[in-house]
């Protein structure tokens, strides 16, 4: 998420966990709050069968910030100096 990407979360359950789906929302309910720092809930946790998704997207400007980190200009490439 710092390089821009969105996360998409999967938590596949079996057999008996299929009766328990709570569980798996606290679990993705926590870990939106653990990454809140990098990004935001962007899907909220939905169930689809045996799986249950949720998607994550990074907060606006992550790529910019990413791109200075890494030594880059603001459009993507070198700067160089002029000589006079």
């Amino acid at each position: 998420m710092e390089a821009g990407s969105k996360v998409k979360v999967t938590i596949m359950f079996r057999g008996r966990e299929q009766s328990r789906p709570e569980l798996g929302y606290r679990l993705l309910q926590r870990l939106g709050a653990d990454v809140a720092e990098y990004g935001f809930v962007e899907t909220a946790p939905k169930q689809d069968g045996r799986n249950m998704t949720m998607v994550l997207a990074p907060h606006r400007g992550a790529k910019t910030r990413a791109r200075a980190r890494h030594g880059e200009g603001p459009a993507g490439g070198d700067i160089k100096p002029s000589s006079n």
